[in-house]
């Protein structure tokens, strides 16, 4: 059996959110640095060359942005994130270069019907872009979620 323990460094994070009858604004910054990163136990079957945290990885900041608007029973919702790359290869392996971090755009809506059916759907749309080696990627992310329930009382 391969075990291995990964110490992982402190993450700093600050959010905010404000709200006004029908409308709610948030967004938060998070900083994470990898490079702190250590290995407490190095897995025995380690890749060569992916032990390095101080050179394979790159430092972060990442945020997210959001609104809500009610219309009526009705939830309109759209919102911003950026997640960095970390990742950057190096040290025998071949070096990424990250040409577009992932940036990505969500909108969905969301309330209730008659006060007894709940339902929400959302959707995420973005993707990044980096070159490894010879070899160029463009990721593209679509996703889309749905959920319904039911809200009954108890007598």
């Amino acid at each position: 059996e391969d075990a291995y323990a990964i110490k992982s460094p402190f993450e700093f994070a600050v959010g905010a959110a404000w709200s006004g009858g029908v409308l709610t604004v948030s967004g938060d910054v998070q900083y994470g640095d990898l490079q702190q990163a250590t290995y407490e136990e190095l897995p025995v079957a380690t890749v060569p060359h992916v032990e390095n945290f101080r050179t394979q990885y790159r430092s972060a900041l990442r945020y997210h942005l959001g609104a809500e608007f009610w219309v009526q029973n009705l939830a309109l919702r759209v919102g911003y994130y950026r997640d960095p790359i970390r990742y950057v290869g190096g040290e025998g392996l071949a070096d990424i270069q990250v040409v577009q971090d992932r940036d990505v755009l969500t909108v969905g809506a969301g309330g209730s019907l008659e006060k007894a059916v709940l339902f929400d759907v959302a959707a995420v749309m973005g993707g990044y872009r980096q070159i490894e080696g010879g070899r160029e990627d463009h990721v593209r992310i679509v996703r889309v979620f749905a959920s319904m329930g039911y809200q009954f009382e108890i007598p």
